[in-house]
């Protein structure tokens, strides 16, 4: 575990510089504002205060200081404590904490886990003298609609929406000769561009292949092709899986054969794009963050992930709320809880700091104001996201069992498993975790969902 523990004090946020870099990774810098002078400090604690505060990604420890200084500004006697616990701990962690009231005072939610957490009481429900509803309710995707509720009661605001996408390397894209016109728009299409792509070596291996995709994120497609084909993954009542529809099947074994083809690089991991190895990725759009760190001399973009027929509807795929935003534990209390609801505020209502946090995860954000914010609208991967989101998906709030179920279906690539068999099994099991667990189904709020079939 990561742990700093000193007072993060001192960083004027009219000083720092935001490193505001496109999914091409070509980065610009934009200088922060002019000097202003920094703002009295009228504390409201009487005394120290040190907040705990838990976040599972690295990546975002240089954001939170600087978060941290601008409460600082006006509230110095605040001393902020990050941990970085690793996401295989992370949830289990809180929930000790929470039983043993050593949760930390503030974390960041991951969306995956509101639901373990709402239900359990764990968390602080957002309230108006905190947080102000009338801007979330007017202008953000699914307040409204109490996307972000458990019993009535809202939690938290999720800051973006992140969906797949693909990644092309633009050296090697336009190195085979390939334009605008060859991004694929269809499934036949992409895999035909990447046979064109595949290039052998004297020693026999791909290099480079056409496509990267590791065996999870394939097995995620028959995802992507159920909601292009007009189907839902629930029945109506959130009761019963639809897993082995005969479509399903018949996706699978579409993808499989896709599988099999000689387009891949020896190790199928995303890694091989970083190394030049694939000339198309496949992955949530997070990924353009691990490509900027690991790559950053990489030129690539985002286009959206092909569909049956080439066209938005009846729908793209399935759309995440990430990243969400910080929620407080329910054992927080007294100065402490003051001073965190100061963070989360801080997080949601600030457009600067709401805005950069979108762009490092390359989402469209939530907040739709900020869709034209200078840090977002000159961004081409924001733009290809916030583009395609009205057509995507958000299957629910599913409970750990449910939302894992789909990694059953990787035993079809991995095991050479039947993909009629294993659909099977995994409707049976997907079935037995939707009545044994509470789960939130909302497929159907879905803004085209008259263009499915029930």
């Amino acid at each position: 575990m990561y742990l700093h523990s000193a007072p993060v004090q001192g960083r004027s946020r009219s000083t720092r510089r935001a490193v505001l870099a496109g999914a091409g990774g070509a980065g610009i810098v934009a200088a922060a504002c002019s000097q202003a002078t920094a703002p009295e400090k009228v504390s409201t604690f009487k005394g120290p205060v040190e907040v705990t505060y838990m976040d599972w990604f690295k990546d975002r420890i240089t954001y939170w200081e600087d978060q941290f200084s601008v409460i600082n500004q006006t509230q110095p006697q605040v001393k902020f404590q990050l941990s970085i616990v690793p996401m295989r701990e992370y949830l289990d962690k809180i929930k000790v904490g929470l039983a043993g009231d050593s949760a930390p005072d503030a974390f960041f939610l991951h969306h995956s886990q509101f639901l373990d957490l709402a239900t359990i009481g764990g968390l602080q429900p957002l309230t108006p003298a905190r947080i102000p509803f009338k801007p979330l309710e007017q202008e953000w995707t699914g307040f409204k609609e109490q996307h972000f509720h458990w019993e009535n009661k809202p939690y938290w605001a999720a800051l973006g929406l992140m969906v797949p996408a693909l990644f092309i390397n633009l050296d090697l894209w336009e190195s085979a000769g390939m334009g605008e016109r060859d991004i694929p728009a269809t499934w036949d299409q992409l895999h035909q561009v990447a046979k064109k792509l595949s290039r052998r070596g004297a020693d026999g291996r791909l290099s480079p292949a056409g496509l990267v995709a590791e065996a999870g994120g394939v097995a995620f497609w028959m995802d992507v092709m159920r909601y292009q084909k007009g189907l839902w993954r629930f029945s109506k009542d959130g009761k019963r899986s639809l897993q082995n529809h005969p479509e399903n099947v018949r996706s699978l074994e579409y993808i499989l054969r896709m599988w099999n083809d000689n387009i891949w690089p020896e190790k199928r991991e995303l890694a091989a794009f970083t190394r030049r190895e694939a000339v198309i990725a496949y992955s949530f759009t997070w990924y353009v963050n691990n490509v900027r760190l690991n790559a950053p001399d990489l030129r690539f973009r985002l286009v959206p992930m092909p569909t049956i027929t080439g066209q938005d509807l009846p729908a793209r795929h399935l759309r995440v709320y990430d990243p969400a935003s910080p929620v407080i534990s329910s054992t927080t209390k007294g100065d402490r809880l003051d001073a965190a609801w100061m963070l989360v505020k801080q997080i949601i209502t600030d457009e600067d700091a709401n805005a950069e946090l979108v762009r490092q995860h390359t989402t469209a954000p939530n907040w739709t104001r900020l869709q034209n914010h200078p840090a977002l609208k000159d961004d081409q991967g924001v733009q290809v996201v916030t583009k395609i989101t009205p057509y995507t998906v958000l299957p629910g709030w599913l409970n750990l069992k449910v939302e894992g179920m789909n990694a059953s279906i990787t035993d079809v690539f991995n095991k050479d498993a039947s993909p009629k068999e294993t659909l099977d099994r995994v409707t049976e099991q997907e079935t037995i975790a939707l009545n044994r667990n509470v789960n939130v189904v909302r497929e159907r709020q879905y803004a085209h969902a008259a263009q499915f079939k029930e």
